[in-house]
């Protein structure tokens, strides 16, 4: 039986923004077997998995997730077998969570530029490609080696509509926001090391500027 865990409880600096949403997206709940399904608003259900487990459980997730692998019915009428350290993740409560390492870390900020962040990850590491590239981690879902465990914290920002995926350094950040010039430039007169606090206030600023619409996802697919 695979270990679980959904960490809802997250550290980050002081001066860092607050769990939000900056699009005007209410998240339906319910499993991202691929980083898409998260992008367009499109869980597969509880209702859709073939399962014994009850699926009023309000540990559904919990139980299902402690499986090796569930079934699920396509647009084809076929059953597809899903392993469950493949999804991207799933949506409880209306709020989103990333698979990584284990477990389902809750996007802390959700916009134009979203990001999460996971503790315990092996040192070093950095992700090579998005999401969207498949091949940050499994084909469906994030993997990160974990092994030589740290205590340390990290941030992974990635951009809505391309799903590309970095670690959230000021560097990172400066690259994700440079099509705003006034912003970019705000950010690049800041001192060096003014910028790893401030690069969260200005991911921020930009979200707000550019809010994630339901027509920007229609208009992606």
């Amino acid at each position: 039986m695979r270990r679980f865990f959904i960490f809802l409880l997250v550290v980050i600096p002081s001066l860092t923004i607050a769990q939000r949403n900056f699009t005007e997206i209410d998240f339906n709940d319910g499993i991202y077997l691929k980083y898409e399904d998260f992008q367009f608003n499109d869980p597969l259900s509880p209702q859709e998995v073939y399962t014994p487990l009850d699926k009023n459980d309000p540990d559904f997730f919990t139980k299902l997730f402690e499986l090796t692998s569930f079934r699920y019915e396509n647009e084809n009428g076929e059953l597809v077998n899903v392993f469950t350290d493949e999804v991207f993740g799933l949506c409880a409560n209306g709020n989103p969570y990333v698979q990584a390492g284990g477990g389902f870390y809750k996007i802390i900020v959700i916009g134009k530029l979203s990001y999460f962040l996971i503790n315990d990850v092996q040192s070093g590491f950095k992700p090579q490609v998005g999401f969207a590239a498949g091949s940050f981690g499994t084909a469906a879902g994030v993997s990160i080696p974990v092994g030589g465990y740290s205590n340390e914290m990290r941030s992974f920002i990635f951009e809505f509509q391309s799903g590309e995926i970095k670690e959230m350094t000021p560097q990172n950040v400066a690259e994700f926001i440079k099509d705003d010039e006034q912003l970019y430039r705000q950010f690049m007169d800041l001192k060096r090391r003014e910028r790893n606090v401030a690069m969260y206030i200005y991911v921020r600023k930009y979200n707000e500027k550019y809010p994630v619409k339901p027509k920007d996802i229609e208009n992606a697919r």
